[in-house]
């Protein structure tokens, strides 16, 4: 009997170590509103469903502001929408700007090269063509050689202007020297 005596208090002092252990992390956990054991789990709250009529509190109050300022909400919609609808019409017709510049380059290159192609044979102009080069060539030379000729004329004239030359005989000589040296 008192066996069974001490096993039941052993027992009842296991479980009452476990509930203080329990309620200590309930309480570590904020689990517990109250430090009495016997109120062990806290109450739930009951939070009623809050009619979410925030925005539309002025519905109730006054009716005229409140179709004002859902009217500024609705311009306000309109405008975002309208000025994104243009951004893209905008950007849409750039691309296609683009895309025809592009197209019209392509299709000058490919004119070019079927030109070239005609004109030429293994990558050499033929010789109907080479006296029309040569043209080309004297032209682009001429004009180059007409910029650097007045260059150095007008250096020239300033530097026999500082040696005393008056007449700038040597001046006109160097430059017809000059004009007459080939650029090639």
């Amino acid at each position: 009997m008192n066996c069974w005596k001490k096993r039941k208090k052993n027992f009842v002092n296991i479980t009452e170590t476990l509930e203080l252990l329990y309620f200590k992390i309930k309480l570590k956990y904020k689990m517990v509103n109250n430090r009495n054991p016997r109120l062990k789990v806290k109450q739930k709250l009951q939070t009623k469903t809050k009619v979410k009529k925030m925005a539309y509190k002025d519905f109730r109050g006054n009716r005229a502001q409140f179709d004002k300022k859902l009217t500024k909400v609705e311009e306000r919609k309109a405008l975002r929408s309208q000025k994104a609808f243009e951004l893209a019409e905008k950007r849409d017709k750039e691309k296609a700007e683009k895309e025809q510049r592009i197209k019209a380059y392509k299709k000058k290159r490919l004119e070019r090269t079927k030109i070239f192609n005609k004109r030429t044979q293994k990558g050499q102009p033929l010789m109907k063509d080479q006296g029309e080069l040569e043209r080309m060539r004297c032209c682009i030379l001429c004009k180059y050689r007409t910029r650097a000729f007045t260059f150095f004329a007008s250096i020239l004239q300033y530097v026999s202007g500082l040696t005393g030359d008056q007449h700038g005989d040597n001046s006109r000589y160097y430059v017809f020297r000059f004009s007459i040296v080939s650029l090639d």
